[in-house]
């Protein structure tokens, strides 16, 4: 959670690359990617600092209180 109540999930794999990002997290390509999208996730991705793959962030907005 950040300071602001936003939730950050981050998943790792081991290939480095992702080419056509932009094109599909504009396309909510793919089942995960289009449901982020419904929940107006803000989807980023970066190299691992070990060189060894790549982070996928979805950061959430904060959800309605009392609901």
């Amino acid at each position: 959670m950040t300071e602001t109540g936003e939730l950050v999930l981050d998943v790792t794999d081991h290939n480095p690359a992702f080419p056509g990002f932009d094109q599909k997290n504009r396309a909510g390509r793919g089942r995960g990617m289009r449901r982020l999208a419904r929940l107006d996730a803000r989807l980023t991705w970066f190299p691992r600092t070990d060189g060894t793959g790549k982070t996928v962030r979805a950061v959430l907005p904060r959800g309605e209180e009392g609901g």
